[in-house]
């Protein structure tokens, strides 16, 4: 038998509210845009709608170009997984 292709859907993608780690609660959208200001405490990304995974593991990877923590050197990209649940 043939595995279906999952469906993904951008819902939203640009500026978003600033993000609580102690909460459930997902940021709030504030504006689509391509264009990202360079100011510290800015939230961006994308909130996508994924159809027929149910149960997949969905695997990403973030890298921010030339971000310095702390001590000044680049911030490594930070990797993880999520399970796909349905609603």
């Amino acid at each position: 038998m043939s595995k279906l292709k999952a469906d993904v859907s951008i819902v939203y993608s640009g500026l978003f509210s600033q993000w609580n780690s102690e909460s459930d609660d997902l940021p709030r959208f504030l504006e689509a845009t391509v264009h990202v200001p360079a100011v510290i405490d800015t939230e961006f990304g994308f909130i996508a709608r994924i159809k027929k995974a149910k149960n997949q593991v969905l695997t990403y990877c973030i890298y921010h170009p030339d971000i310095p923590d702390d001590d000044g050197n680049v911030r490594p990209p930070f990797d993880g997984t999520v399970n796909t649940q349905s609603t």
